[in-house]
């Protein structure tokens, strides 16, 4: 009984966390610089706590908390989402769908009001 007990709790904590391997992978990869393909003077950074600014031509113009999250679809495909609120302004979010993420590269799709696709190469 203990056993199934303690088997229980940790299968609960797992699914309670919320972080599955997909989540942490991704996590760790969008940590760094990256800039917009084509834009050059337009700079995101994030870092290890969560924190995420954007820069134009040098220019602090956006401050914010990111969260990666995840969901399954009814084929059992994970897709994961990021989402940024801004610092100054808790009603300034965006999301946008993680089309890809690698070590040098990064897609992100905005899915409203239109798909729309930014492409980033990591610095």
């Amino acid at each position: 009984m203990k056993i199934l007990t303690i088997t229980l709790l940790l299968l609960s904590f797992g699914f309670a966390s919320g972080q599955t391997t997909l989540i942490e992978s991704e996590r760790a990869k969008i940590n760094g610089t990256w800039v917009i393909e084509n834009e050059v003077a337009n700079v995101w950074t994030f870092t290890n706590n969560n924190y995420c600014e954007w820069r134009l031509n040098g220019e602090i113009i956006g401050q914010f908390t990111f969260s990666i999250t995840s969901e399954f679809s009814q084929n059992g495909i994970e897709h994961t989402y990021l989402k940024l609120i801004n610092i100054n302004n808790s009603n300034e979010v965006y999301e946008y769908a993680i089309n890809s993420i690698g070590n040098y590269k990064m897609t992100l799709a905005t899915i409203a009001p239109k798909v729309s696709y930014s492409h980033f190469i990591k610095q």
